[in-house]
């Protein structure tokens, strides 16, 4: 799903949303993810991004998340 931009979009302030999920219905658990979201988590704030997280979301949460 793809939302349209909207005017907050050209405020200046750099947004990220991170979405890390390691736990998967058909496809098991797995290793990674969550580690390497924690450093891809650091490296957007160094780099002056607003970073909004979610981990093990479902489809519901993610589009919730959305503005």
């Amino acid at each position: 799903m793809i939302s349209p931009a909207t005017s907050d979009s050209n405020s200046g302030t750099r947004k990220a949303l991170m979405i890390s999920n390691s736990e998967y219905e058909y496809a098991g658990r797995l290793r990674n993810p969550l580690d390497d979201a924690r450093a891809i988590y650091s490296t957007l704030q160094e780099l002056d991004f607003e970073v909004t997280t979610l981990t093990n979301a479902n489809q519901h949460q993610i589009v919730r998340s959305i503005p």
